[in-house]
């Protein structure tokens, strides 16, 4: 598991730099878009950050926050009530100024379309927990403070660097060849290093895992029990007749 802390960009940009040679061969903002091309690549969501945001709805529809990654779950704000993704296909095109029954769903529900929210209500205001890219004031991504990411994005950096070199008959094939092993060792290790679990991280997994009875509606309770240990309690059903058995 990775600490949640996170170093700039720096650090990567002057270890190649310093490294592999490459003095004159790469501008800042090319290696700024390989590294968060790289991130991305790996996956993995100990990467990113968690983020809570609530999003005005008007006219049934809201407009998504631009650093979104990945969604973990929308909630209605005022009732705190969870929201469901619709299954009706036509869940959009009901929702337009000329629909005779705007209120067409009642559940809370939604769906999402070129950037937006559409919702089962009218107006109000939705939370929406989910994953985004961490970036610094300058708005340069930011990477985990572990050395095997710090590793693994300078070799990318180098490869990126060492292809468009290659491609100018700049470099020869045994060393690109090389550097692109090296590459995909170090990232391979790295994504390696954020499936390594803590104990506490265990033991929530081994309560999820197991369990006499399943628990099929975990979404209404917004999963806050999700990772706690189930208690089941037994009862004694058998009735004695305590009259006059002679």
């Amino acid at each position: 598991m990775l600490t949640s802390k996170y170093i700039p960009v720096d650090r990567i940009i002057e270890n190649v730099y310093m490294n592999h040679g490459f003095q004159n061969d790469f501008e800042w903002t090319d290696a700024l878009e390989w590294i968060g091309k790289a991130l991305k690549l790996m996956s993995a969501p100990e990467i990113y950050i968690q983020k809570v945001e609530c999003i005005t709805i008007e006219d049934f529809r809201g407009e998504l926050p631009s650093d979104l990654l990945q969604i973990d779950m929308f909630k209605e704000k005022s009732q705190s009530l969870p929201m469901r993704y619709t299954g009706d296909p036509f869940f959009i095109g009901l929702h337009c100024s000329n629909c005779p029954n705007l209120a067409s769903s009642c559940d809370i529900t939604y769906k999402l379309n070129n950037n937006f929210i559409f919702t089962s209500f009218e107006e109000g205001e939705v939370l929406l927990s989910y994953t985004a890219f961490p970036v610094d004031d300058r708005g340069f991504p930011l990477v985990p403070d572990d050395e095997s990411f710090v590793e693994a994005l300078e070799w990318y950096i180098a490869y990126r660097v060492a292809y468009k070199l290659w491609l100018n008959d700049r470099l020869s094939d045994k060393k690109l060849q090389f550097i692109n092993k090296e590459k995909d060792w170090y990232m391979g290790k790295a994504i390696t290093r954020t499936k390594r679990l803590t104990k506490d991280q265990l033991e929530s997994w081994k309560n999820v895992t197991l369990r006499l009875i399943p628990k099929i509606n975990e979404h209404a309770t917004q999963f806050k029990t999700r990772g706690s240990q189930q208690q089941i309690i037994t009862h004694n059903t058998n009735n004695f007749n305590q009259g006059d058995n002679s």
